[in-house]
């Protein structure tokens, strides 16, 4: 499974997950549903972390690309 996928999946689980009325609910429903949320709060922590470095190398790779073909530009000038 690619990074994205896992994203996706990580955002699915997190809308499934179902508010609950506090005034109503017992506490080791509260807990569990407070539980639910801190593993999915430190998921998506993860998954942002993994996102931002996909985008710094897709950044770079996009610089890289520029340079080559302002290098290749350049070298083209040069033999006409």
């Amino acid at each position: 499974m690619n990074r994205e996928q896992e994203f996706l999946e990580s955002i699915i689980s997190y809308m499934q997950i179902k508010n609950i009325d506090l005034e109503v609910a017992p506490d080791d429903e509260i807990n569990e549903y407070v539980e639910d949320l801190r593993a999915e709060y430190e998921k998506l922590i993860k998954q942002y972390s993994l996102s931002q470095d996909r985008i710094s190398f897709i950044k770079s790779r996009m610089m890289h690309c520029e340079q080559e073909i302002k290098r290749i530009e350049v070298w083209s000038l040069g033999r006409s």
